[in-house]
């Protein structure tokens, strides 16, 4: 039978060639079955503008329906801060002939340093959580920004002192916005980006985002002269477009199926991997990212913490184990992890779980410990609390041929079932497509050496 070959461009196929055999047709030459190659139509030069090269192969699953609600986003945002700058200039004296250049100048220098400082502030403070949390950082920061358009909408009815602190504080807003948003959006492109394509991909994200932005220049243009600044009409266009920016940012940001683990996303799984299995909920990536909470500060601290209502420190300092251990304890626990990548004391007045990383531990080693702390928390509570906590699932399969012995030293039984489960649950994550590599945990920078 006469060998075939498809020619496809991307994800169209455009030829089918059959390779003669040596020696028939006109000297072996191929014959082309089929040709679908048409040239280029408006569609497919609007794709290679927009698109990304080798979309959809090269791109995440999740990237056109979170484009599409970030363009909506986009362009709700456009319209909102026309009418914000229209307010701001009014209130700096623009069109107003006894206002001085001067006095509008200062107003906006120190609007511009200060949030220059403020982005260094805020760098500092918190730029290693916007990888691990770049869904809730990202929702953060628009909604920020539609206070800091508020604020500036209102700005000039709160005279003359009080508009120059107002438009400040709204610029120290933004520049936060600018700091989050940037960074997030950063780490979502390289999530989105299969192929080591980000600079493409970020690049076609400009350049849709410079499309919505001319979008929302014209309608802007239409729309300023026809309302009054400060007037009914401008705060109901401006709630009815935040409303529309929150919501699409929302829906934006839950399309985002992360197949990193994240601490939050973590204490999802865990729910599922160590529950009943009658009341096991599923594992996968889409599962696990669609009942993710979103919103910054809202997690229970089951999900904060990945544990049963306990605070997990992961890559806590060595001196802070030896000064919440009791008397020998911290010696019985480094003999108990001896050959183990982690030291784990349970602190029951805190209710936080110590983990003191060991020098050279990886993401793997990190997830097993963060199993560790939860199993143990899991079998001190059923342990020394009264028995409040009756075990089940994987954590109570693995105790089953020891009875109650286990109880008279539950942190070591705790290791013996972490050893055997951890294995479990690394090839549970492989092959619901997670990546362990890739963890998102924000452990601490401490390292012990034992």
């Amino acid at each position: 039978m006469p060998a075939i070959i498809e020619q496809h461009f991307g994800a169209t196929h455009e030829a089918t060639i059959e390779l003669s055999p040596s020696g028939d047709g006109a000297e072996g030459q191929p014959r082309i079955i089929s040709r679908h190659v048409q040239r280029r139509g408006l569609v497919d030069t609007l794709r290679e503008i927009f698109l990304p090269q080798g979309y959809p192969e090269s791109v995440s699953d999740d990237y056109l329906e979170y484009q599409v609600w970030d363009t909506l986003q986009a362009f709700a945002s456009n319209i909102t801060g026309a009418l914000a700058t229209r307010a701001v200039l009014g209130g700096m004296g623009v069109g107003d002939a006894e206002a001085t250049p001067l006095a509008a100048t200062i107003t906006w220098l120190l609007k511009d340093g200060t949030g220059m400082v403020g982005q260094i502030v805020f760098a500092w403070r918190s730029s290693s959580g916007l990888d691990a949390r770049c869904k809730q950082w990202r929702l953060f920061a628009d909604v920020l920004n539609d206070a800091a358009i508020c604020l500036e909408l209102a700005a000039p009815a709160l005279g003359t002192a009080v508009f120059k602190v107002a438009v400040i504080a709204a610029g120290l807003a933004k520049s936060l916005v600018g700091v989050a948003g940037g960074a997030t959006r950063a780490a979502i492109a390289q999530h989105q980006a299969l192929r080591s394509n980000m600079a493409d991909l970020s690049v076609k994200d400009g350049s849709q985002e410079r499309v919505v932005n001319l979008v929302g220049l014209l309608t802007t243009m239409a729309l300023l002269p026809l309302v009054d600044a400060g007037s009914a009409a401008s705060w109901l266009i401006f709630l009815l477009f935040t409303a529309l920016h929150v919501l699409a940012n929302y829906r934006a940001v839950r399309a985002v199926r992360l197949s990193s683990l994240n601490t939050p996303r973590l204490s999802l799984v865990f729910d599922g991997f160590l529950a009943a299995p009658g009341a096991a909920a599923e594992l996968g990536v889409t599962a696990v990212n669609s009942r993710e909470p979103l919103v910054l500060g809202t997690e229970s601290p089951r999900c904060q913490s990945a544990l049963t209502g306990w605070r997990l420190l992961l890559g806590a300092p060595p001196l802070l184990l030896a000064a919440r251990a009791a008397p020998g304890q911290l010696d019985r626990l480094t003999a108990l992890y001896a050959g183990r990548p982690y030291l784990l004391l349970l602190d029951p007045s805190s209710r936080e779980a110590l983990v003191c990383l060991r020098r050279g531990a990886g993401p793997a080693e990190q997830l097993g410990a963060a199993l560790a702390a939860a199993v143990a928390v899991r079998l001190r509570q059923a342990a020394e609390d009264g028995g409040e906590v009756r075990l089940v699932g994987p954590v109570a399969s693995a105790l089953a041929g020891e009875g109650d012995a286990w109880r008279d030293d539950w942190q070591a039984a705790s290791e013996r079932v972490t050893k055997q489960l951890l294995p479990q649950l690394l090839e549970r994550l492989r092959v619901e497509g997670w990546v362990v590599k890739d963890s998102l945990l924000e452990p601490g920078e401490y390292r012990g050496v034992w």
